[in-house]
């Protein structure tokens, strides 16, 4: 007979432990650690020593850059007139657009400043494909990731509605 080796069971909190390890190999994508090394600072003692490379936090003056930042994509195709031209997000948000894809689905959401044609940039989403894609898992259709990121959303929406305490 062969003998087995049992695997000791994890605690909860040994648990989450590794998963927070194993989250924590996984880095941003680059636009957005472009961004946060453009605005954070290093972190330093009371005593004005430094603690080393570590930029944990962002000073309140420049929170707002920051944001601004990442809120928009720089690197995108304008759409052309007739796709933008009658696509209101909203009748009092006039200067808020939604593209719409070949199959009818909004694919993009834009804001007109003056002469600025800014894209949103949905940045959870972003991150999620970035994730997904550091586990040999990429999202190739963008709608279909969407999909997906929606359905991960809601199910972390039932779990924490039912497990008060990982709140």
């Amino acid at each position: 007979s062969s003998k087995g080796t049992k695997r000791k069971a994890l605690s909860r909190n040994d648990q989450q432990a590794e998963t927070l390890n194993d989250l924590a190999q996984y880095g941003w994508p680059d636009w957005l650690q472009r961004a946060w090394n453009s605005k954070a600072r290093d972190w330093v003692r009371k005593d004005g020593s430094s603690v080393g490379a570590i930029c944990p936090f962002i000073p309140k003056k420049e929170l707002y850059g920051f944001l601004q930042e990442i809120a928009f994509k720089t690197d995108t195709q304008k759409p052309d007139n007739k796709a933008f031209q009658g696509s209101k997000v909203d009748d009092d948000y006039d200067d808020w657009r939604k593209v719409r894809d070949g199959d009818g689905y909004v694919n993009a959401i834009w804001n007109l400043r003056g002469k600025a044609l800014l894209e949103l940039r949905g940045v959870w989403q972003e991150c999620f494909f970035h994730i997904l894609a550091d586990m040999s898992n990429e999202v190739t259709d963008k709608q279909k990731g969407l999909i997906l990121f929606e359905i991960c959303r809601q199910d972390q929406l039932k779990f924490y509605g039912q497990h008060a305490q990982y709140r």
